[in-house]
């Protein structure tokens, strides 16, 4: 269960990494964002699919409701180039929520 404690923690990490790079890009670059929306969809939507497939082994990790919880709100609204709004605000927000779950994850061990 540690193990799998750390992977949760792992993979938010990766997904706030992501964010971060997404961020200079919007901002230093201008260049267009799939690659990295294409790579943090898939991360999350990997990582859902593999919380599904075998929810009892997960439900005594602590936090594990925090996660399968912030899993499933970002596999089912996938990021996508914006072509309006400030896609800063949407980055910020989303790393909020997975800050959240990383201190969830991370205080409840």
């Amino acid at each position: 269960m540690i193990n799998e404690s750390k992977l949760m923690s792992q993979q938010i990490i990766t997904l706030l990494v992501l964010l971060e790079q997404m961020k200079f890009t919007f901002l230093m670059t201008k260049n267009e964002l799939d690659h990295l929306l294409q790579q943090f969809n898939t991360l999350c939507v990997t990582e859902f699919d593999r919380l599904q497939t075998n929810p009892a082994s997960y439900q005594s990790i602590p936090g594990y409701i925090a996660y399968f919880e912030t899993f499933k709100f970002l596999a089912e609204h996938p990021l996508s180039q914006m072509d309006y709004g400030n896609p800063l605000h949407n980055f910020n927000l989303l790393q909020t929520k997975l800050s959240n779950t990383l201190i969830t994850i991370d205080f409840i061990k």
